[in-house]
């Protein structure tokens, strides 16, 4: 996550991603911009009240001055020399302590706020090496605010503040992010239209009955049977 504040013409960015001091540096270099520098107490404040109101929550930021070219020298990467200086007591040009027994705080020459320790500055190896293990930490980057127009990736808007007494607004965003357009229409496929007739299946024409001819009933010849009469049943009779 990123956080844009605006100080005087400077535009400060607060990045959340922790990386060694070198790593930070070439990521702000990379936005066109470079480590915060810190000349001033009136700056010092505003960076940290930009971190309370941003509610940043990690301990160690890093920023722009070391004593790489030469041992005790402090300068900004600018150049200039670190004359307004906000070391804690043994950091910095006056490095008297360790942090482990292989360390004499030579091999220490990168400062960040301690936020754990009021915001004093700290010194810590630069890059990963021996001695360093591997130190990384939250970094602030700035740019000039006519400079500053790069694409910096999401960042989060956080609204117009005066919280030092300096007026504070956002910068503009100017990253962009592309996003596809929502189809407004599904792809066309072509679909088959619905069969609407069953196909033709040829019935055959049912089988008419040849005519065949049945012969008329047989009458048959009338047997005259002669009517029974009286005399012929008792007759029958007797005979029985």
């Amino acid at each position: 996550m990123q956080h844009v504040r605006v100080y005087t013409d400077a535009c400060l960015l607060f990045v959340e991603h922790k990386v060694s001091w070198d790593d930070a540096r070439k990521s702000c270099r990379s936005f066109g911009g470079d480590l915060v520098m810190i000349k001033d107490s009136a700056k010092q404040k505003f960076i940290l009240d930009s971190l309370i109101f941003e509610h940043w929550n990690t301990q160690n930021i890093w920023i722009g001055a070391t004593d790489k070219a030469k041992e005790g020298d402090w300068r900004w990467i600018d150049g200039s020399q670190v004359t307004y200086g906000n070391f804690a007591n043994g950091q910095g040009n006056n490095h008297n302590t360790r942090r482990f027994i292989f360390s004499d705080g030579s091999n220490e020459d990168c400062a960040l706020i301690r936020r754990s320790d009021g915001g004093l500055w700290h010194d810590y190896p630069c890059a990963f090496g021996l001695g360093s293990l591997g130190y990384h930490y939250t970094y602030a980057c700035e740019f000039t605010r006519s400079g500053y127009g790069t694409t910096i990736g999401p960042t989060n808007q956080t609204g117009s503040t005066d919280i030092s007494n300096h007026t504070s607004s956002m910068a503009p965003i100017t990253s962009t992010i592309e996003t596809m357009a929502p189809s407004t229409a599904n792809p066309n496929i072509e679909t088959p239209a619905p069969t609407t007739a069953m196909p033709n299946v040829e019935t055959p024409a049912p089988t008419t009955m040849a005519n065949i001819e049945t012969p008329a009933p047989t009458t048959l010849p009338n047997s005259e049977t002669p009517a029974a009469t009286m005399s012929n049943i008792i007759g029958k009779k007797r005979r029985l």
